[in-house]
């Protein structure tokens, strides 16, 4: 059997670091006291400035967790992740109960490859406050760029009513419920996205696979076809419109694309090739 090449959308994948903004307001021969009007001060990116201050500050009081904290993300910053581990890892040893301190203790584990211990770290951030939007998003992007759909699927089904009105984290959720197989649902979120939203390549492109597998044919060319009006060299979206044409009986729409694809990337126009001739049942799958 052939199949439709499905393509997951561009991941907006950025690690989220914790803002620190400091300031150091005090004399360079006095030990400066921490409070927590100091998160709120600027040291206008000078994080050698903040490293100073943050441990001077730890000579005052060796077991404040906000200042390890605070050190453990500017270490992350600067790309010292060891360093940084060592701060957060202190900072939730002070604190247990320190949801931020364990959100950013896995993003500096997920900058050392320590996935193991990114993920345990960001579900006890997640566990300690539900409602703290940044460790459920990089948590569910570490499901999904993973591969763990179903994971992922939970993951987003808990931080969609979170961020509703965030366009990625819908268009996240409907990809993955696409990968799972979880079709309506997935057709009803992408729809959604697509309406409420600036209209996305990969909206579309994830919406035509879902309505495909559902067989819902012409609605899926509709979709690839939108997709196109956006992105007219997405080779992809061309590889799978021609499919859906195929499945619809249009062959010539299908040599149509066929036709772009030999220009634009032979590796699918070869694929393409032997499908159309080949005249298989086409059945729509994750490559």
């Amino acid at each position: 059997m052939k199949y439709l090449k499905f393509t997951p959308m561009r991941l907006f994948v950025a690690i989220l670091l914790m803002c620190i903004a400091l300031s150091v307001a005090a004399q360079a021969d006095k030990t400066p006291t921490f409070t927590p009007q100091d998160s709120e001060k600027d040291f206008s990116g000078s994080y050698a400035e903040a490293i100073e201050f943050y441990e001077r500050a730890l000579i005052a009081n060796p077991n404040d967790a906000t200042v390890f904290n605070n050190l453990g993300t500017t270490y992350t910053r600067l790309k010292r992740y060891n360093e940084a581990i060592a701060a957060l890892e202190k900072a939730t040893a002070i604190d247990p109960k320190f949801a931020n301190a364990f959100y950013n203790l896995g993003v500096a584990y997920l900058s050392t490859n320590r996935q193991k211990e990114a993920v345990s770290a960001l579900q006890k951030a997640v566990a300690l406050d539900p409602q703290l939007v940044k460790a459920r998003t990089q948590l569910c992007i570490i499901y999904l760029k993973a591969e763990q759909n179903e994971e992922a699927a939970g993951c987003y089904r808990e931080l969609l009513p979170l961020a509703p009105q965030d366009a990625t984290v819908r268009l996240n959720y409907g990809t993955v419920l696409t990968l799972t197989n979880h079709l309506k649902e997935a057709v009803t979120v992408l729809e959604e996205t697509a309406r409420l939203f600036p209209p996305q390549t990969e909206t579309y492109s994830n919406l035509g696979v879902a309505l495909f597998k559902l067989g819902r044919r012409k609605q899926a060319i509709n979709a690839f076809n939108r997709a196109l009006e956006i992105e007219s060299d997405n080779n992809e979206v061309r590889y799978n419109l021609a499919i859906a044409q195929l499945a619809d009986k249009n062959k010539p729409a299908a040599l149509e694309q066929y036709a772009f694809l030999k220009n634009s990337n032979a590796e699918l126009a070869q694929k393409l090739f032997e499908i159309i001739y080949e005249g298989s049942i086409i059945v729509a799958k994750q490559k």
